[in-house]
């Protein structure tokens, strides 16, 4: 199956994570792949227990002009490679921020063929921002992320332990 969590609402991350903990639980051989940002304590953790093997390819900072989207573009498509090489007998992949990497234009949707033609023998989990019609096609899950409120426009700033 294909699961899709998206939308501007905290908490697509960790309920990625709460799925890849109930599938470990279970004995299910699982891979987290975080693009654009480094890995999150919740996934290092994991990693600590050998529960799964995960990977980041993060940029350092936020992508805000072409010369971080170049960067970032390299990056993504560094993880991309790697993941065709790791997927193979995996029960769930997790791939967190890759929604926002296809909305932002930072990969185009033919780089991900190889994911989709996989989806039969895993369960895929794509996490993000923005809306991707031709992710979406491919979808049999698609939760919407709504952001009502958050402390952050408060200027309150992340806290260890609650955002990382």
């Amino acid at each position: 199956m294909l699961h899709i969590y998206r939308g501007d609402g905290k908490g697509k991350t960790c309920a990625a994570m709460g799925l890849a903990l109930r599938s470990a639980f279970y004995g299910k051989r699982i891979i987290i792949f975080q693009f654009l940002k480094p890995k999150g304590a919740e996934v290092e953790l994991g990693e600590r227990l050998n529960l799964w093997d995960s990977y980041s390819f993060h940029t350092g900072n936020f992508v805000l002009n072409e010369k971080d989207k170049k960067l970032a573009r390299r990056r993504v498509k560094e993880g991309l490679k790697i993941l065709k090489n790791k997927m193979e007998g995996a029960d769930l992949v997790i791939l967190d921020e890759l929604n926002l990497c296809v909305s932002m234009g930072i990969v185009d949707i033919d780089e991900l063929d190889f994911i989709f033609e996989k989806k039969n023998d895993m369960d895929i989990v794509i996490t993000g921002r923005g809306i991707v019609s031709e992710i979406d096609e491919k979808a049999d899950l698609i939760t919407e992320f709504k952001e009502i409120k958050h402390y952050f426009h408060k200027g309150v700033k992340a806290k260890e332990g609650i955002e990382f």
